[in-house]
């Protein structure tokens, strides 16, 4: 039976990645640099049907080798393979650990959405008392400076995860239980996948690449606006084709471990 699970875990992450593949293919380019996409769509359910090793990996072999055929730059598929196996290992995993403690996925959505809120009020204020483009804090004796232009796309960020766990919070209200925890898992992945793809995608440019990092990072901040359509696109997705799916698949699916509501 261990042998027939890890064979079956082996075909369902080949499936998956090449799924994910195909869905990665299936792309609008933005002006801006990136490509709003399908992949991370693919990779999410199978995050949530197979397990977080299935999903990670699907994403990470998928979205990978398409950059590789693509042409892309090492930084680009190498970031790929990180980033994806993290964020397919967080939702999957995530989502189980909602569904077995029973908890209260809409008070999460609205509290997470209300701290980001507050967040993104509190960026604003200390915006408006910088001095000659800083923010000066003063901790022990110690002067930090953080620059105006950081604390802007700090706010841009919290709002923008303010907005999406908003609209999570109430779209939750017209789904199954089981839906609002994948809705959530979803919701939290992909807001990881933003923060997280900036920050490889500057690195690995600067690093890699061996472009300048002021470079890189206007580089990886140009493409932002379409993860965040990605992540729009995904997260509505998946409120609504997850269930359906899972109830289609739960004869079959042996790495199911989540009880499907009727």
């Amino acid at each position: 039976m261990k042998k027939s699970k890890s064979l079956y875990l082996l075909t369902l992450t080949a499936v998956f990645s090449a799924l994910s593949f195909v869905g990665t293919m299936i792309n609008v380019p933005m002006p801006s640099g990136g490509m709003v996409h399908l992949g991370n769509f693919v990779m999410i359910l199978a995050g949530l049907l197979c397990g977080g090793i299935v999903g990670g990996l699907s994403g990470s072999i998928g979205m990978g080798l398409y950059d590789i055929f693509a042409g892309y730059n090492p930084s680009t598929y190498l970031r790929s393979f990180i980033l994806k196996f993290i964020i397919g290992l967080i939702v999957g995993e995530l989502f189980r650990l909602i569904i077995k403690r029973k908890i209260n996925v809409k008070v999460l959505l609205f509290v997470f959405s209300g701290v980001f809120f507050v967040l993104a009020i509190l960026g604003i204020i200390m915006a408006t008392k910088c001095v000659d483009g800083s923010f000066v804090i003063t901790i022990s004796d110690a002067t930090k400076n953080i620059k105006q232009s950081d604390l802007i796309l700090a706010i841009v960020f919290a709002f923008l995860f303010f907005a999406l766990l908003l609209a999570a919070g109430i779209l939750s209200f017209k789904l199954k239980y089981n839906q609002q925890a994948a809705l959530f898992s979803t919701t939290i992945a992909m807001l990881a996948n933003m923060v997280l793809e900036l920050l490889l995608r500057t690195l690995l440019t600067h690093f890699l690449d061996g472009f300048d990092f002021s470079v890189a990072y206007a580089t990886a901040l140009a493409k932002i606006p379409a993860s965040i359509l990605t992540s729009f696109i995904t997260v509505f997705l998946i409120s609504f084709i997850y269930l359906p799916v899972h109830k289609a698949t739960k004869n079959y699916n042996i790495l199911n471990d989540v009880e499907v509501e009727e």
